[in-house]
């Protein structure tokens, strides 16, 4: 049938006219643009495709297949039930960075809502020394018990909002020194005011 293929072969109008020549093609070489595969090479593909081994080796890298004590699911087994699933494969890998941040609350005027800014030291990219970056993360105050100055930190959870995936926790207030009184208590020596 001639237009059974989009790409079979047929003859033009053009062709007709001028006896079944082309420009610049003479009529013993006949251009077959047909998609019909050859049955002699679909035969050679089956007969090569039959001719494979059905149980090939593993190869012994555990790198490729995994461990060789788990069972290929593949792999033809001697009992007519199906393999067990391997534990170690079957749970994907989780990577679990910068779950945890802390910071300082610098606008607290929304509700339930504290925007924190957490500094962090970071490599310069072209000088390699260590560079101060900061940046303000929006954090979910659910009772709205922080301040402006409060240290908190940050524990990553759900999406709460569009910019809200962290949640802030309370962290203990760090101890302030105070150098002029306990200098003059260390040393007992009264002091010149004290000593008229």
């Amino acid at each position: 049938m001639p237009g059974c293929y989009p790409f079979a072969a047929t003859k033009s109008n053009n062709e007709k006219r001028q006896g079944g020549r082309r420009q610049g093609l003479s009529s013993q070489s006949p251009i077959s643009l047909s998609p019909v595969p050859n049955s002699s090479s679909a035969m050679f593909l089956t007969s090569s495709l039959l001719q494979l081994p059905t149980a090939a080796k593993p190869h012994p890298s555990p790198f490729l297949h995994g461990p060789l004590s788990c069972p290929s699911p593949f792999a033809p087994s001697t009992k007519p039930s199906s393999p067990p699933p391997c534990p170690s494969t079957s749970l994907p890998l989780t990577v679990r960075a910068m779950r945890t941040m802390q910071g300082r609350v610098v606008c607290a005027t929304s509700d339930k809502t504290v925007a924190v800014e957490v500094t962090r030291l970071a490599p310069h990219p072209k000088y390699k020394r260590r560079v101060r970056k900061k940046k303000t993360f929006q954090a979910h105050d659910p009772d709205n018990q922080f301040k402006v100055g409060d240290i908190v930190q940050l524990e990553k959870s759900r999406p709460i909002s569009k910019n809200k995936t962290f949640l802030a926790i309370p962290v203990a207030a760090r101890e302030s020194r105070r150098p002029a009184e306990t200098a003059s208590e260390d040393l007992g020596l009264p002091l010149e005011s004290q000593m008229q």
